[in-house]
């Protein structure tokens, strides 16, 4: 119901913004511009001529992170364009952002989804993690860009180019591995400005993976639940990261507000763990509680309500499933399903 009521609203915006009425002939037409040629095939996400069937949106949170949208439901495709993120100190501005070079700026990609290129039982609206196209942001070379050639703060209307070789993410029964070139990428869009106090309450996973920062924000994601599915009653919490990788955390459904939950090298700890897939590499042969993680290893649980199913806490594991592999700076707050009670 929220999506549709997003889409309706946008249409609306969109048709408002584009009329020029009689008694102002001087008004500037707004053109609603986002189109990319992918894999010999142009897409155009800003052309609604014919039909509604397309819509575009484009918001500005906190002046540090730019997210652009594009949905056509009658090609079952979706576009996105990510610049910066909120944890950053330096606010989107006009320039350009390249897209690899192994810099910690992992935040930046392209991502694309086609539901008849994806074995996976999405649509455009539902993304999936193995079934997006993206950049691969650490690559030792630069594999794509998107340059801001104006940005009009007053006007709210921003205003640039993009390009890249995507890849869809690894099949793991497969292995498969195949690329997309994104070319004469463009785009001319209002936005709407943001802030994340709007939604305090939103879920939320963060850490640093090998020194890279990682935060959740895929559709649906992170998908938290308890459930006794493995024979033992615990709460999975899974985030995605569209640049980076997927983490999964599973914790006891009886864990308490104030305590911290050690990983035990012998492995006696089973119902508490970690896993980390990085997009890049996927998988190697992930475990849920790894022997050769160390004593330091931890999740503290700083607030368990059980009535409102809301957890929250922080991690920091060494050695992860793949040793030398650690993950820092570990934060969580998510709203979890109860499949049980």
């Amino acid at each position: 119901m929220k999506k549709l009521f997003k889409i309706a609203l946008l249409a609306l915006v969109v048709s408002v913004v584009s009329c020029v009425t009689s008694e102002d002939e001087t008004t500037d037409v707004q053109q609603t511009i986002f189109k990319a040629t992918i894999d010999g095939q142009v897409f155009d996400y800003g052309n609604t001529s014919n039909e509604i069937t397309a819509f575009v949106e484009v918001t500005l949170w906190d002046n540090k992170r730019l997210v652009i949208s594009g949905t056509d439901f009658n090609l079952n495709t979706s576009l996105k364009l990510t610049i910066g993120e909120t944890f950053l100190e330096d606010p989107i501005a006009t320039g350009l952002y390249k897209i690899g070079t192994l810099q910690d700026h992992l935040e930046t990609n392209l991502y694309y989804f086609n539901s008849n290129d994806t074995n996976e039982n999405t649509t455009a609206s539902s993304e999936y993690y193995s079934g997006v196209y993206g950049c691969d942001v650490l690559a030792s070379n630069q594999v794509g860009e998107i340059n801001i050639t104006n940005l009009d703060t007053q006007n709210k209307t921003v205003s640039g180019t993009f390009s890249g070789t995507l890849f869809r993410w690894i099949d793991v029964t497969t292995g498969e591995l195949k690329s997309v070139e994104l070319e004469n990428g463009m785009f001319s869009l209002p936005y709407i400005d943001r802030t994340e106090d709007e939604n305090p309450d939103i879920n939320i996973i963060s850490a640093r993976v090998d020194g890279f920062r990682m935060v959740t924000d895929d559709p649906g994601s992170p998908d938290s639940r308890r459930s006794q599915s493995s024979g033992i009653d615990k709460i999975r919490i899974q985030g995605y990261d569209g640049n980076f990788g997927r983490l999964t955390i599973s914790i006891p459904s009886d864990v308490k507000t104030g305590t911290d939950y050690v990983y035990q090298p012998d492995g006696s700890s089973q119902s508490v763990g970690i896993s980390f897939e990085n997009r890049i590499n996927i998988p190697e042969n992930l475990l849920s509680n790894n022997p050769d993680q160390s004593n330091d290893s931890y999740i503290s649980i700083s607030n368990h309500n059980e009535d409102t199913n809301v957890i929250e806490g922080t991690f920091y594991i060494e050695n992860s499933e793949i040793e030398d592999r650690t993950i820092t700076d570990g934060y969580f707050k998510v709203t979890y399903i109860d499949n049980i009670d």
